[in-house]
């Protein structure tokens, strides 16, 4: 592909995104009934109306979508590491949260089962209208031999803000934030590569799941059938991850992110292991994992 196809593929990406972006109202809420004062709290809607987005409150001042978006475009049209073209927009929990997911690169190595591990790595940058979700950027992979997806949540990158009225316009600043972001790439490899090195016996194995799961294991038999059954389904995981992947940190991780994005109650949903317990699970793995 030349270099005029991939700007008229960017291009069209971007128009595509553009196109499916949406206005945000902020609408205060009233009883509706006599003698009856309104609250100082208020709906969030789309501009064409629908379900509320979320309930927030009076200093709460959402980050326009087509206004973020202009920004983020500002800081990635001339960087070599974001490919226009290949920039996505996710809408989550019906548009209460929102994604822009750009690939900037892989991690790839020769796991302890011989072969090679690869996962595509990329910077997200996300907001919410719910009154909880802060405007983030953070980075995630997608490892390609299981098809696990999770956010990178514990490299040194981090970056966020409340949506309050002192911080509207500050998604302009992001290039800066969107360039360290990038630069993780190298630490994020190495992690991984750490982890690969880091052999497990089960006594860890069982001390990890302890942490990750909040289940002490000791008492197994006294579960709920509910709780078994969660916490067999895992292992099952593990020991998939284990068979292709070794016996190490960075298979018990994999273990987790199957179970989180194939096995878990809820996983069917592609937002799972972005902003609902799989995420905080997967979360958890990755913290535990690098403290084995």
């Amino acid at each position: 592909m030349n270099i005029l196809e991939n700007l008229s593929e960017g291009f069209s990406s971007v128009r595509k995104i553009e196109n499916s972006l949406f206005d945000v109202m902020k609408i205060q809420l009233h009883p509706n009934m006599e003698g009856f004062d309104s609250p100082n709290s208020f709906g969030m809607y789309k501009g064409t109306g629908g379900a509320p987005l979320g309930t927030v409150g009076k200093d709460f001042t959402p980050q326009q979508p087509k206004l973020l978006f202009d920004s983020l475009l500002e800081c990635i049209r001339d960087n070599d590491d974001v490919d226009l073209g290949k920039i996505k927009y996710h809408e989550m929990k019906s548009g209460a949260k929102i994604r822009f997911e750009m690939p900037i690169g892989r991690v790839s190595f020769k796991n302890i089962r011989g072969q090679e591990d690869e996962s595509l790595v990329s910077l997200n940058l996300q907001t919410g209208f719910d009154g909880l979700t802060k405007t983030s950027l953070y980075l995630s992979t997608f490892r390609l031999i299981c098809t696990n997806g999770m956010k990178a949540s514990v490299t040194e990158f981090t970056t966020s803000f409340k949506n309050t009225q002192g911080n509207v316009g500050k998604a302009v600043t992001l290039c800066n934030d969107i360039s360290k972001g990038i630069a993780q790439m190298p630490k994020l490899d190495e992690m991984y590569r750490f982890l690969n090195t880091v052999s497990v016996n089960q006594e860890q194995v069982d001390a990890f799941l302890t942490k990750v799961t909040g289940y002490d294991l000791k008492e197994y038999n006294e579960f709920s059938s509910r709780k078994r059954n969660i916490l067999d389904k895992i292992n099952e995981s593990i020991a998939l991850e284990f068979g292709r992947t070794g016996t190490s940190a960075f298979g018990l991780l994999n273990g987790i992110t199957h179970y989180t994005n194939h096995v878990a109650s809820g996983s069917d949903n592609k937002d799972f292991v972005f902003v609902e317990s799989g995420a905080s699970l997967n979360d958890k793995a990755l913290k535990f994992a690098l403290e084995i």
